[in-house]
């Protein structure tokens, strides 16, 4: 994979110091961005998507990642009820689509781009762009937001130091959802929203200890239902 080597590096390192958060439009090169989306889109195996959920309201073990099931199985449609019963009482809850590790010897696309992301080449990307040395990176997964899919306010406590969010959603349109609000303190305010897109890179500082915070408030908004397209991005976290 490559970076786009288009990209102002001085912009985007300025953006980032004065508002916490940069968008990165057209990340990789064109054929980089390609390749992932047509394996994401189109290549990878159906089972290799998970249904994630975090229900309150269910009883017993109400955080679970399952193997995906069809829209019209009486199981998923249960986890969509009592998701949305959640939401409206305003309890924490999500679900949406995404993957799970795959075996240490895997050599697909997207265990590439993990590999990529642990490269001196992107470590030394994130340093300048936001001064920041990247020692590590945290959790790294492919989500799929669908049709009616959602993740609700929260803040990310020990995930990492900035989060990152790759967007790979083409022909997307805001109307669709599926877009990330990044929220003040008071969680009510909008600070920012970064939209879905394609071939996008989003970067937050959402952990910032030299201010007593435990991370910046944020949510994905369901995508629209109806909506054919999936809001495919790749998200996570390095410290």
């Amino acid at each position: 994979f490559k970076i786009n080597n288009k990209l102002n590096i001085k912009k985007l390192r300025s953006d980032f110091i004065k508002n916490k958060t940069v968008i990165i439009e057209n990340f990789l090169d064109r054929e980089s961005a390609d390749k992932l989306y047509n394996f994401l889109a189109f290549k990878m195996p159906e089972d290799w998507w998970y249904t994630s959920y975090y229900i309150q309201s269910l009883s017993g073990d109400n955080m679970k990642v399952i193997r995906k099931l069809p829209k019209n199985d009486n199981k998923i449609n249960n986890l969509y009820m009592h998701a949305y019963k959640d939401f409206g009482e305003e309890l924490f809850t999500y679900i949406f689509d995404r993957s799970i590790n795959h075996a240490e010897n895997c050599n697909c696309l997207e265990c590439e781009y993990k590999e990529f992301l642990k490269s001196d080449n992107f470590k030394k990307f994130i340093k300048n762009v936001t001064k920041i040395d990247m020692s590590m990176s945290g959790e790294v997964f492919c989500s799929r937001y669908t049709s009616g899919q959602f993740l609700s306010p929260h803040h990310d406590i020990d995930k990492g130091t900035i989060n990152f969010v790759y967007s790979l959603s083409k022909h997307w349109k805001p109307e669709y959802g599926g877009n990330l609000y990044l929220l003040e303190d008071d969680w009510r305010t909008i600070k920012k929203v970064v939209l879905s897109s394609y071939n996008r890179l989003a970067l937050t500082l959402m952990n910032l200890p030299e201010e007593n915070r435990i991370g910046i408030p944020h949510f994905v908004s369901p995508v629209s239902i109806g909506v054919k397209k999936p809001r495919l991005s790749i998200t996570g976290w390095v410290s």
